[in-house]
C-alpha cells in the first residue's frame, strides 16, 4: 500500500520550515490526513485508495474552500505509463506546494 502520509511529509517539508505544524490521522475506509496549521490556517491535505488525493482550506477552524490541484502530466506516453502510483502522489503533492506558494496562502 502506498505511503501517501509519507509522500506528503517530504513533499510539504518548506511548510514546517515556515512555522506550519503537521500531524496525521487515519479515518475509515483507508483515508489518511495530513494536518498542516498554523495559527488560524489549516491545510488538509487528505487521499483514499479510491480516488486522487485532495486539500482543504480552513481558517479559525471553518472550511474555506477546496483547492483544486491538477498535477502536470509527463509529455511522454512511455514515460508516463511507466510512472508508479508513488510518483504521481509525489508529483501531486509538489503541485499542491507550488499552487499554496503562488497563491500566496503559505507566504
Amino acid at each position: 500500500m502506498t505511503d501517501f502520509i509519507a509522500i506528503a511529509r517530504r513533499c510539504l517539508q518548506p511548510l514546517a520550515e515556515r512555522g506550519f505544524t503537521f500531524w496525521d490521522e487515519s479515518l475509515c475506509r483507508g483515508e489518511v490526513r495530513l494536518e498542516c496549521q498554523r495559527g488560524d490556517l489549516q491545510i488538509r491535505v487528505s487521499y483514499e485508495p479510491c480516488g486522487p488525493p485532495w486539500c482543504d482550506l480552513h481558517r479559525g477552524g471553518r472550511y474555506e474552500r477546496r483547492l483544486e490541484v491538477v498535477a502536470a502530466a509527463p509529455s511522454d506516453f512511455t514515460e508516463s505509463f511507466f510512472q508508479s502510483h508513488e510518483q504521481e502522489l509525489e508529483v501531486w503533492c509538489m503541485t499542491l506546494l507550488k499552487r499554496l506558494e503562488d497563491e500566496k496562502i503559505v507566504a
